[in-house]
This record gives structure tokens, C-alpha cells and sequence, in this order.
């Protein structure tokens, strides 16, 4: 068995690593624009709640 460490040492060489930092960069770039949805679905929650 591998420790952890090494896992981590071997996945951060992999090619999938840089697909995996390009799409968190990706990720950072386009939260902005999903927070307001994410208010609106807490508001509609909070209605669900009180209509109860």
C-alpha cells in the first residue's frame, strides 16, 4: 500500500492534475456569478420552511 503522501506526490505529476487545477481556476473564475443563485434557492427554503 501506498502512504498518502506518495499518493498525493503521484497524482500531483499525473496530466490529470493540471486538468483538475485548470478546472478549480475555472471554478474560482465563475463562483461570482453563482452566489446570487444560491441566495435565491436559500430564500425559496427558508419559504418552504415557513409555509410548514
Amino acid at each position: 500500500m501506498a502512504t498518502r503522501h506518495e499518493c498525493a506526490v503521484e497524482f500531483k505529476t499525473s496530466p490529470s492534475w493540471e486538468s483538475t487545477k485548470r478546472s478549480l481556476r475555472a471554478m474560482r473564475k465563475s463562483k461570482p456569478q453563482r452566489k446570487p443563485n444560491v441566495k435565491s434557492l436559500d430564500c425559496d427554503m427558508a419559504a418552504v420552511r415557513r409555509k410548514d
